[in-house]
């Protein structure tokens, strides 16, 4: 695309592009991942061709001159400080150096580049091209230190018992239970302890089993006594008994309690919080049970009435095929329709699906509200499973809602139609924009979207999977939950990311491991990640595999560090205590609920630190209600800026660190 937004064809007849880096003296570099077999195909993701990559750069008369040869399945390629290009191979792990690059690349003018055309369709490129490169380093370099943090699950010993009901007693072909298993934090007696509601499912075909066996499960709400946690399920009335998928804490009808909205396999549930230990369902009296198999939800003020909107993911219809089906999951079966039902500020909502533009029957899996536009109200992201995932801006108009949501996914580059299941937004390159990760089946990668919105409002997502220093981020395993959070307090995000195979034959061998990424951003590489899935206690020697669905990352211990709670499907829940050595922190809480508020911490040195509340987002889940900040060494914030839904603002000056700080709005 030139500088009048116009496209021209640069070079064609290329072995499928995968990456391309301009060089601080113009020149253009381009990484080929793979030639095919005559059969393969990048849709089937079959027929690739091992040792067939090529690193070549751009010369002036528009000809590529190849630079190194037989790489094996290279994913992305920068160039480090010092002018060396670093390439990394997806399957093989290996991380490549090529030594001064430049000398071997004539500066190629960026105006050429310009031009119609420099190259035609379909020339192809020279395959006998002289390596003339050398290759001086195959090994990934250490960490300059291990990151001080250790996960240990400490579910048992503080009092989690909750089991997962789906398949105790035999797998059988039932889906709905295969892709449940949601969670979320919820202070439900306003005691500034995060309790948790966990959600069970069962499969059908074990009906007469469970009835056999006590009963049907049911979902479970433990209240936590300073670290401790005591199941109040049935004192309370949250022991729903049903095929439940997943959650958020809310407080939807504005009375400052939390209430907990809960999608099913079938009627949705709303327990409205009663301010004294107990909830009453209602969610057909609101107006919000929606029939269908529903798996996200998400909460905001989409409106700005100070109330907030609900939006609900519905999945497919397992009574409707597809006209030819053929035999794939879930492609036989036709999407539904989701649901928006906007607050009518009295304990009931309204539908307003069709009228804001939610249009398109797709399976709808995980869900979004975040400013990613900073335009100061709440926009929509869908992670759609086997459809295009879906960008809506929230935008002003004249319909009974007061706004409408525009599609942008393909302008914006988020509309990639994999397997999307979870949804995690973060500012994980410290740019004060919001950025994506997408979580896909095992045959795919995440997808990381980094938000490159310029100065004019004009909203464009990098797709950087390829481009974070990961050989596969996410490959061969089946991501679901997941989070951007500083788990280390170096003052940048980092990434987790929850698995587990499906479909589901083997409970024990169909598990997959936890994983964490560590951001390089305070060692000066931003937008690159490292694994620290083995070194922080998540590998085969510590917590080992599960078959994890939902997670949601909170503090739960109240001891200013980030934990993590992970429902799996028929196991146990985990609570992954974070048992951190060093660096301060700051957290901030709102004394009444705040969907969308944002808030910026300016350091002594000068960077800044926003976050955003989320209700809904992970998969199946709601996370932590206050903002969480990692601040390095530092002990005192320059400042704080709260940023309100309504768009005022406050000011603070000088806050200490290892703090929870409470706002109130003006």
């Amino acid at each position: 695309i030139d500088m009048n937004r116009s496209q021209r064809t640069v070079l064609g007849g290329l072995n499928m592009p995968i990456d391309v880096v301009q060089a601080a003296d113009g020149t253009i570099w381009l990484l080929e991942f793979a030639r095919f077999a005559e059969d393969g195909s990048c849709f089937s993701g079959q027929g690739y061709l091992p040792n067939s990559g090529r690193l070549s750069y751009l010369q002036p008369d528009g000809t590529l001159q190849t630079v190194l040869v037989d790489l094996n399945f290279p994913g992305s390629f920068a160039f480090d400080r010092d002018g060396h290009l670093i390439v990394s191979e997806i399957f093989s792990g290996r991380v490549l150096k090529v030594t001064n690059p430049a000398l071997l690349a004539p500066s190629t003018s960026v105006a050429k580049l310009l031009g119609e055309e420099i190259a035609p369709m379909g020339n192809e490129t020279n395959e006998e091209a002289e390596v003339v490169a050398s290759l001086v380093e195959t090994a990934v370099s250490a960490p300059s230190a291990p990151p001080d943090i250790q996960f240990v699950n400490v579910a048992q010993q503080v009092g989690l018992d909750f089991q997962h009901r789906a398949f105790i007693n035999a797998i059988s072909e039932d889906p709905a239970a295969m892709m449940g298993a949601g969670l979320c934090w919820i202070d439900y007696n306003r005691d500034g302890w995060l309790d948790l509601y966990l959600v069970n499912s069962y499969a059908l075909a074990e009906q007469e089993y469970l009835y056999s066996h006590g009963g049907l499960p049911y979902n479970r709400l433990y209240q936590n006594n300073q670290g401790v946690f005591t199941d109040v399920s049935l004192i309370s009335g949250t022991a729903l008994s049903v095929r439940g998928n997943g959650c958020i804490a809310a407080d939807l009808n504005g009375d400052g309690w939390d209430d907990l909205y809960v999608t099913v396999d079938g009627p949705n549930a709303l327990l409205w919080n009663q301010g004294n230990g107990t909830f009453l369902e209602g969610a057909r009296l609101a107006g919000v049970d929606a029939p269908e198999w529903n798996s996200a939800a998400s909460a905001g003020d989409l409106n700005g009435d100070g109330y907030a909107d609900l939006f609900v993911a519905a999945y497919i219809d397992l009574e409707k095929m597809v006209e030819n089906p053929v035999g794939a999951f879930p492609q036989d079966f036709y999407g539904l329709p989701d649901h928006l039902y906007l607050n009518n500020c009295d304990g009931t909502f309204s539908p307003v699906t069709e009228a804001v533009g939610l249009l398109r029957e797709e399976r709808g899996l995980g869900s979004l509200m975040s400013d990613f536009d900073n335009d100061g109200d709440l926009d929509l992201y869908i992670a759609n499973d086997g459809h295009p995932n879906r960008m809506y801006l929230n935008e002003p108009a004249t319909n009974s809602a007061g706004f409408q949501f525009v599609d942008v996914s393909q302008e914006a580059g988020t509309n990639d139609s994999g397997s999307g299941m979870g949804v995690a937004g973060g500012d994980y390159d410290n740019n004060g924009r919001f950025d994506l990760l997408v979580t896909n089946w095992d045959t795919e990668l995440n997808a990381l979207y980094r938000n490159q919105m310029d100065e004019t409002g004009n909203l464009t997502f990098l797709y950087s999977t390829f481009r974070v220093g990961i050989s596969g981020l996410g490959n061969n395993m089946t991501g679901w939950g997941t989070a951007w959070a500083d788990f280390d307090h170096d003052a940048d995000e980092d990434l987790l990311v929850v698995n587990g195979h499906v479909p589901i034959t083997d409970l024990a061998a169909d598990a997959e491991l936890v994983r964490l990424y560590g951001n390089r951003l305070s060692e000066g590489e931003p937008g690159q990640l490292r694994e620290w899935t083995q070194l922080v206690g998540l590998g085969q020697d510590g917590l080992g595999p599960l078959m994890a669905r939902g997670s949601a990352v909170a503090d739960y211990d109240n001891d200013g560090d980030l934990d993590v709670a992970i429902n799996t499907v028929g196991g146990t829940a985990v609570l992954l205590q974070n048992q951190r050595l060093s660096g301060n922190w700051l957290q901030i809480a709102t004394a009444d609920f705040q969907p969308g508020l944002k808030a910026i911490v300016t350091l002594p040195d000068g960077r800044q630190l926003v976050r955003e509340r989320h209700v809904g987002s992970s998969y199946l889940a709601s996370e932590d209600p206050r903002l969480h900040f990692g601040l390095g060494n530092a002990t005192l914030v320059s400042s704080v800026e709260i940023i309100w839904p309504n768009g005022t603002i406050t000011q603070l000056t000088d806050v200490a660190a290892n703090q929870t700080l409470v706002v109130y709005p003006k």
